[in-house]
């Protein structure tokens, strides 16, 4: 009797397990899909750029349709700022600080918010909160970062350093994300790391900075590079000779930056009273001429230079026949030739004819008949 007992129960149990197995089995799609879930959102953390549009997109399943709906701007404080809402019996509200560059949409399955021309200020936590008719909610919390293109906000100007010196040009940008930060020589086209040390002259000129993250064009500003050195001479001074009459224009061979300051003396000695201050001098009498260039740097050169005016006028070079007397030998034999030529045939000719006119007359004179005698 008791083992009927217990095995009708094992029979029961096994009815009702294959029951509730056929009911979660043929259960109707339409019970499924009454479940408020979230499906796919945009990232927590989003990423727009400056000036162009971009949308967040939320895809879910409601238990029933929309009850409320709410699109709004977390501020510092936690509290919020509204964009835009369902009501419930489908009344749409949006801000109207909101609605020139804010366009928000919504179905049972799906939500989107644009921002139209994304603006630095947009960069915002936005929260998404939906309630359907029947159970369930949904609540999403996004963060938008606006990526801007560089700008540069400072950079050095014109920067003077000594040779052989150290010097760091300054070059700061903003930008989302940073910058990165890049010179280039423009003398040589070679890029280069900040600090510059051990200065050389070739270092001196115009310098690029290039800030650069990717969004956008680079920025680009420029700096130069002054190098300052003592007066020094690029050669000796040069000595020459002229004719009277004839100007001559002496210049003072020194190089030097800051740009030497040069002075003239007659003579050598430099502690008489200057005839000149520039760099070039017009001299016509014989004598020597001593420049003095010195700048803030390092100690003065002299440079001596002397003049000798030739009391006489050049005569023609016994050496050869000068370009004139070429030009005229050439001229004569142009001229002087075919005119020579001519004359002799005219005398000729004319000869000839002469001679001609006496053979006809005596011709005549022989009985009247007509003889030539060769």
């Amino acid at each position: 009797m008791r083992v009927s007992v217990i095995a009708d129960d094992m029979s029961a149990v096994s009815n009702c397990v294959t029951f509730l197995f056929a009911v979660l089995l043929f259960r109707p799609e339409s019970e499924t899909a009454n479940i408020t879930a979230l499906i796919s959102k945009s990232p927590s953390t989003s990423y727009a750029v400056k000036g162009q549009n971009f949308t967040f997109t939320w895809n879910y399943t409601l238990d029933g349709s929309i009850g409320s709906l709410k699109f709004a701007i977390v501020v510092d404080d936690s509290s919020e700022s509204v964009i835009w809402k369902i009501l419930p019996h489908g009344i749409e509200n949006i801000k109207q600080e909101y609605q020139e560059r804010f366009k928000a949409s919504a179905t049972n399955i799906g939500a989107e918010l644009t921002i139209l021309g994304v603006q630095r200020s947009d960069e915002h936590t936005y929260k998404f909160n939906i309630l359907p008719i029947g159970d369930g909610s949904i609540l999403v919390i996004t963060t938008l970062v606006v990526n801007f293109p560089p700008n540069i906000t400072e950079i050095s100007g014109t920067q003077t350093v000594m040779e052989g010196g150290n010097i760091t040009l300054e070059c700061q940008a903003d930008g989302k994300p940073m910058p990165n930060i890049t010179w280039k020589r423009l003398s040589d086209n070679s890029v280069v790391s900040m600090a510059l040390t051990d200065i050389k002259r070739k270092d001196a000129g115009k310098y690029k900075c290039t800030a650069d993250n990717g969004i956008g064009s680079p920025a680009i500003g420029d700096a130069w590079i002054v190098v300052h050195y003592p007066v020094e001479a690029k050669r000796s001074g040069e000595n020459k000779t002229v004719f009277r009459g004839v100007k001559v224009t002496l210049s003072c061979p020194v190089d030097g930056i800051p740009k030497p300051n040069i002075t003239w003396y007659r003579g050598v000695d430099v502690s008489v009273t200057p005839i000149y201050n520039g760099e070039k001098l017009e001299a016509m009498d014989t004598g020597c001429y001593t420049c003095v260039a010195s700048n803030s740097l390092g100690e003065p050169i002299n440079i001596t230079q002397c003049l000798t005016v030739a009391s006489a006028t050049p005569k023609s070079s016994p050496e050869g026949p000068s370009w004139t007397m070429i030009l005229g030998m050439v001229l004569g034999r142009l001229f002087v030739v075919p005119m020579t030529g001519l004359g002799i045939w005219w005398v000729y000719k004319n000869k000839k004819c002469r001679k001609n006119s006496e053979r006809i007359r005596f011709s005549n004179r022989v009985n009247g008949e007509q003889v030539v005698i060769t």
